[in-house]
């Protein structure tokens, strides 16, 4: 290693693997790729139209006697919003702990150049705020300076729906099928979650979600903060610790294997609980199109400028397939 860099060779790098470099922020967050349905390829807008359908089977009989009104399609819209990150480094300051790592014992130098090291970790940066600001917590803000502002994440899509559900419940206006209502039933009281009813409260709300999809797997998303009042109370009631160690993961007691527990800390200290399968829980990245780039451009001989444009967005495909309590 010279004792400058070469600026010229992260530009080569960086146009050569810009396609892979662009998809780092999404492919480093583990909890997105493990508990959420990806959709690549969304430059804007996106409809998830899902099929709803009464029942449908009858007695064979020879006549056509075909069912009226037993099908309907309800749009939701995946809207991706465009984040940017505008960075000026000195490369140099990060040429220690990369000589540092390549003398592990092991590592093969082939294996780690500097340019591959220096952007990926700027870029897996970029993908933990994706994680802990924009998935749950974002409120788009196009005026806004920081990550949380990119778009808008799933509490904020819930406390819009639920406004949405009450209004109708008010007025009757508009169609008392959308947005989350408790009377409509997927919006479950569970009140305060402490470790002294944890366990019951969260047995509880999952017993109370449409009958059909107790049949099916789900996921019951939570706060690492809620996470640990039902292994408190597990624990209390069971004297047990709540996860197979078989297959190390961790379902719902009384779901046989149905209902996965899933804490995320970018859920933060939050006490809302969602119920959903993951297919309906839609993250929309691009990772196609050229409305997404990373350049690298020379500031001065020793610092370089970086910038990054992404795109990122979430959205719950049918509101019919998600339970939610009545905590934030």
């Amino acid at each position: 290693m010279p004792d400058a860099i070469n600026i010229e060779a992260l530009q080569q790098y960086c146009e050569e693997f810009q396609r892979e470099l662009i998809t780092i922020p999404t492919t480093s967050m583990d909890d997105i790729f493990n508990h959420f349905n990806v959709l690549p390829g969304i430059k804007d807008r996106y409809v998830l139209s899902t099929l709803q359908l009464e029942k449908l089977l009858k007695p064979y009989g020879k006549d056509w006697s075909k069912k009226a009104n037993v099908g309907a399609i309800k749009p939701r819209t995946l809207q991706v919003q465009i984040g940017e990150v505008n960075l000026e480094e000195n490369p140099l300051e990060y040429r220690k702990s990369w000589l540092a790592m390549l003398m592990k014992k092991g590592v093969d130098a082939s294996d780690h150049p500097f340019e591959k090291e220096f952007f990926e970790q700027i870029l897996a940066t970029v993908g933990h705020e994706l994680n802990m600001d924009v998935l749950f917590n974002g409120i788009y803000n196009s005026a806004g300076t920081d990550a949380v502002d990119v778009n808008n994440g799933f509490f904020k899509i819930i406390t819009d729906e639920l406004a949405i559900g009450a209004q109708s419940a008010i007025d009757n206006a508009g169609d008392a099928t959308e947005g989350f209502d408790l009377t409509r039933g997927n919006v479950i009281a569970t009140g305060a979650i402490t470790s002294a009813d944890a366990l019951t409260k969260l047995k509880d709300m999952y017993r109370q979600i449409d009958d059909a999809f107790r049949s099916r797997p789900v996921k019951m998303y939570m706060s690492y903060n809620v996470y640990d009042k039902y292994c408190d109370d597990y624990k209390a009631e069971t004297g047990a610790n709540p996860y197979n160690t078989k297959y190390e993961q961790t379902y719902l007691e009384g779901s046989a294997g149905m209902c996965e527990i899933v804490p995320l800390a970018g859920m933060g200290t939050s006490q809302r609980v969602i119920i959903s399968p993951e297919w309906n829980m839609c993250v929309g990245i691009d990772g196609e199109s050229d409305q997404e780039k990373i350049e690298v451009m020379k500031t001065n001989p020793k610092t370089l400028a970086i910038f990054l444009a992404l795109a990122f967005g979430v959205q719950f495909a049918t509101l019919d397939a998600v339970w939610i309590n009545d905590q934030a």
